[in-house]
C-alpha cells in the first residue's frame, strides 16, 4: 500500500489533491458504516484512492462516456452520458465527480448537478475549477506555454473555453432550491496550481527530467496541509452536499487547515537548489567539452602545421629529384660515370 500511496504522490499536485480530498471526506463522514459509492466521470482511472483498509467504500460504481480503461478491476464499469443516468433515486450511498463539469456543455450543466443529486442516499462531493477571473487568467498562461512548446493546445484546458467553466452562483442556486446543505471550499492555491503544471507540462515536453518533477510533486503532495494548498483564491473549487444532513457533524474536520508557510519554502529550496545542481553539472559538462574541444583544435592546428611542413620538405625533394634527373641527362656526366667516377 505504501508503494501505491508513494506511486500516486508523484503524480501533479493538480491530479493528485482532487482525488486525496474527495477520499478524505468520504473517509471521514462515513467512518463507521460500508458504503456504495459513484464516481460519476472518473474513467476508473483514480478508483484506488477509494479503497484500501481504511476506507468506507465497498463498492465502486463508474459512469463515463467513455469507454472503460484497460486493466481495470474490482468496479462496475458503464459508459453512459452522467447527464442522463439509469439509476434509480438514492441507488448510491455517495456520489463523488471532480473535474467533469467543466467538461459538460452550458446547457447541461444544471442537469449534471440535478442528476448527482438525484441518484445519491446520502452525500454529493463535487469538485471543479469554476469561472473566475485569476482561474481564466492561470488556464490561460498554463497553455499558451504548452502550445509554445507543442504546437498545440491542451486538450483538457481547451475544453474548459470551448465550454466553458460551471458558475459557482448556478450550482448554488439549484442547491437552495432543493434546501440542501452544503460546505463549500477551495484547493490549489492559484499560484501554486500555476507553477506545478507548468512544472509537470515541463517534464511532458521533456524541458525537466522526469525524476527532478516527481520529486517535486511527491513533496508537494505529501504535505498539502502544509503548503498553504487550501488558501484563497483557489484554482479547485468543492461541494460538499449533505442530503442526509445527521452527517454534517463535525464540519470543522471537513474544512482543511489553510497550512503555514514553511513547507512551502523548505520546497522551493529543495526545487532550487536541485535545479541548480543540475545547472552547475550542465556547466561543469559543458565547460569540459569546450577545453576537450580547444585542446582538440591546438591538435589540429598542430597537424596542420605539421602537415605544411611535410608538404615543403615534399616540394624541396621534388626540385632535388627534378635536378638530380637534369644532371643525369647531362653528357659530361655519363662521360664521367664511364671512366668510374666516383669510385673508391
Amino acid at each position: 500500500m505504501t508503494d501505491k500511496i508513494s506511486e500516486q504522490q508523484r503524480t501533479s499536485p493538480d491530479a493528485y489533491s482532487r482525488h486525496y480530498i474527495v477520499a478524505e471526506i468520504i473517509r471521514q463522514v462515513f467512518s463507521n458504516k460500508k458504503i456504495n459509492l459513484l464516481d460519476v466521470g472518473g474513467a476508473g482511472t483514480y478508483v484506488d484512492y477509494f479503497r484500501g483498509s481504511s476506507s468506507p467504500v465497498e463498492t465502486v460504481t463508474v459512469i463515463d462516456i467513455l469507454p472503460p480503461p484497460d486493466k481495470i478491476e474490482g468496479i462496475t464499469y458503464i459508459q453512459g452520458d452522467a447527464t442522463k443516468m439509469t439509476f434509480v433515486d438514492n441507488q448510491f450511498d455517495a456520489v463523488v465527480s471532480t473535474d467533469v463539469f467543466e467538461h459538460i456543455s452550458d446547457k447541461t450543466k444544471d442537469k449534471f448537478i440535478t442528476e448527482c443529486l438525484r441518484v445519491a442516499k446520502d452525500l454529493v462531493v463535487v469538485g471543479a475549477p469554476f469561472e473566475s477571473e485569476e482561474v481564466t487568467r492561470a488556464e490561460t498562461l498554463a497553455n499558451d506555454y504548452y502550445k509554445k512548446n507543442t504546437g498545440k493546445p491542451h486538450l483538457w484546458l481547451n475544453e474548459h473555453f470551448e465550454l466553458n467553466k460551471p458558475k459557482a452562483e448556478n450550482v448554488e442556486a439549484i442547491l437552495a432550491k432543493g434546501k440542501y446543505e452544503y460546505l463549500k471550499f477551495s484547493s490549489n492555491q492559484i499560484d501554486s496550481w500555476l507553477q506545478s503544471i507548468l512544472l509537470n507540462f515541463m517534464k511532458e515536453t521533456n524541458v525537466l527530467e522526469r525524476p527532478l518533477v516527481e520529486q517535486f510533486n511527491q513533496f508537494y503532495n505529501s504535505h498539502l496541509d502544509q503548503m498553504g494548498d487550501f488558501k484563497t483564491p483557489g484554482y479547485r473549487s468543492f461541494y460538499v452536499v449533505f442530503k442526509n444532513k445527521a452527517l454534517m457533524r463535525g464540519l470543522d474536520q471537513l474544512i482543511p487547515s489553510a497550512g503555514g508557510a514553511l513547507a512551502k519554502l523548505d520546497l522551493e529550496a529543495m526545487f532550487l537548489t536541485r535545479l541548480a545542481d543540475d545547472r552547475k553539472q550542465l556547466t561543469d559538462q559543458k565547460n569540459s567539452l569546450e577545453e576537450t574541444a580547444n585542446q582538440n583544435q591546438a591538435l589540429t592546428e598542430q597537424i596542420r602545421a605539421v602537415a605544411g611542413q611535410l608538404k615543403e620538405k615534399t616540394e624541396i625533394l621534388k626540385e632535388l629529384d627534378a635536378e638530380i634527373s637534369g644532371l643525369r641527362s647531362r653528357r659530361w656526366y655519363g662521360l664521367y660515370t664511364l671512366l668510374g667516377g666516383g669510385r673508391k
